[in-house]
């Protein structure tokens, strides 16, 4: 296992216990690296052995190994994680915390301890659980997005409809990518991925029109473009008289695309509905 000391990388996970309504906030610190090989980023608990309440947890992502540490209350010794965040912790701020977490109070919340290895000295030290609730702002590591806004698009089309696309925020700038299909139901249409800068910099927008779906980690963007790939491009269906090909099925344009395209991934797991902002985060 390698050693990190510097910079320290931080994970902010929920832990549920199967004691109903117990939820507690904790600290993770990224000191060594595990090698791993599952594609999908998420984080792995080993079982408690008997009479051991320490359990090994790690992420995919980035290798990060963990202790997860329960309570004697037989009700808390299972966790499972959530909301799992990523940072970096500036290494003053980091000493600044090792020479005064004896301090912090016990929340009136009761969770599992943390015990991380390889801080100082290769000694266990423990963080123990916080509320979420605001006083200290962490940057992310080097301004970079770790994880991408997702949106629909509408921009001017060559008929009366609205032509509809995804965009994906990589940029801090705004900009990005668009995943749309072109062409139409006459001849039918084709998938094209393309960067684009910010979608109301360009003068065919329509204000008003972009809409959040939801968000998606960086890592998982060739998974993202694969999914999309996949989805069924709108084939020709009209006849030169304008009658459908085949009128038991309905017509499909750009906005039912996007539709299916906006499923897919989402039932691949790939993008999460809603937003998470890693830009700042807010720690107790």
């Amino acid at each position: 296992m390698q050693y990190r000391p510097s910079p320290y990388l931080f994970y902010l996970a929920i832990l549920q216990s199967e004691w109903p309504s117990r939820h507690s906030a904790h600290l993770f610190v990224k000191t060594e690296t595990i090698e791993t090989s599952s594609p999908t980023p998420k984080l792995h608990t080993t079982n408690a052995e008997s009479g051991n309440p320490m359990e090994r947890a790690w992420c995919d992502e980035c290798g990060c190994g963990i202790w997860l540490k329960a309570t004697k209350s037989p009700e808390t010794t299972y966790f499972k994680a959530g909301l799992f965040e990523h940072g970096e912790i500036p290494q003053p701020t980091m000493e600044n915390w090792m020479k005064n977490m004896e301090k912090w109070e016990q929340p009136a919340l009761d969770g599992p301890n943390i015990s991380l290895r390889g801080l100082t000295n290769n000694q266990n030290t423990t963080f123990r659980p916080f509320n979420i609730k605001s006083t200290l702002k962490l940057k992310s590591r080097n301004n970079s997005k770790m994880s991408c806004k997702v949106y629909t698009i509408e921009r001017l089309g060559m008929s009366s409809l609205n032509h509809v696309a995804i965009f994906v925020e990589t940029e801090t700038d705004g900009g990005g990518l668009i995943f749309h299909v072109t062409g139409n139901v006459l001849s039918g249409m084709k998938y094209e991925k393309k960067a684009s800068e910010r979608p109301d910099n360009s003068a065919s927008f329509i204000a008003g029109t972009q809409r959040l779906i939801g968000t998606l980690q960086t890592s998982k963007l060739s998974d993202f473009e694969s999914a999309c790939e996949s989805v069924p491009v709108p084939g020709a269906q009209l006849k030169l008289n304008g009658t459908p090909k085949d009128p038991s099925k309905p017509i499909r344009r750009c906005g039912e695309w996007v539709e299916d395209a906006k499923a897919k991934v989402i039932a691949d797991g790939v993008l999460l509905v809603g937003s998470t902002d890693h830009n700042w985060l807010l720690l107790l």
